[in-house]
């Protein structure tokens, strides 16, 4: 697993809103994220003017991180595994996708444009999770050469995306395991269209992209 850059510009972790709040309060790459959460363990994110909810998705993020070079006081770490509990019922923003990469869209002829792995431009150039990207009509999946006879499909989904959210449902309700999950979905999703250029449900079935 490789290591954070530590002085990487934030926009290259979090998305654009995130970054730029940080960087308007002089928080400008990881290492000055993580030197005001040692100076301030307890209160770093009031000192920038931070919501609750999206101080707990970068600490969030930061946790599920900590084997690529993330080190947090204890009593930050604490609070980072209070998040992972669904009991304690923490609103947590989403700040971020995975990490920054560059990838083919296929809206722009296959031109190769900077953006985040899991993630797309939309048509306004927008970077959405999974949840809300709209896949180009040409791969969404819905005559694709894998797909059964409708008449006898237990499956309610119309396309890729929407067996793809039938699929998350049916992993567990675990928080860990459905991001997991999620994460990887994002993936194989992205690599069909991108790399294939092909519908998910499109693919030879013993197709798999090399990870």
């Amino acid at each position: 697993m490789s290591q954070l850059d530590f002085d990487a510009p934030l926009s290259q972790y979090f998305f654009e809103d995130v970054s730029e709040h940080l960087k308007s309060n002089e928080i400008y790459n990881l290492d000055d994220l993580m030197d005001l959460i040692y100076i301030n363990d307890n209160n770093w994110w009031k000192s920038v003017h931070l919501e609750k909810e999206t101080a707990n998705g970068i600490l969030k993020w930061l946790y599920d991180h900590r084997l690529e070079g993330v080190e947090l006081p204890d009593s930050v770490l604490k609070k980072a595994i209070e998040l992972t509990k669904p009991y304690y019922g923490h609103k947590i923003g989403v700040v971020a996708g995975a990490q920054f990469t560059e990838v083919v869209n296929p809206e722009t002829h296959f031109k190769k444009v900077p953006q985040r792995a899991g993630f797309m431009h939309s048509e306004r150039s927008q970077i959405v999770p999974l949840e809300s990207f709209k896949v180009p009509d040409l791969f969404n999946g819905r005559e694709g050469t894998n797909r059964g006879d409708k008449a006898n499909c237990q499956l309610s989904a119309e396309d890729d995306l929407q067996a793809i959210h039938s699929w998350l449902k049916a992993r567990g309700k675990n928080q860990n395991t459905q991001a997991a999950y999620k994460k990887e979905a994002e993936r194989f999703l992205l690599w069909a269209i991108i790399e294939k250029r092909t519908a998910l449900s499109s693919l030879p079935w013993k197709t798999a992209p090399n990870t």
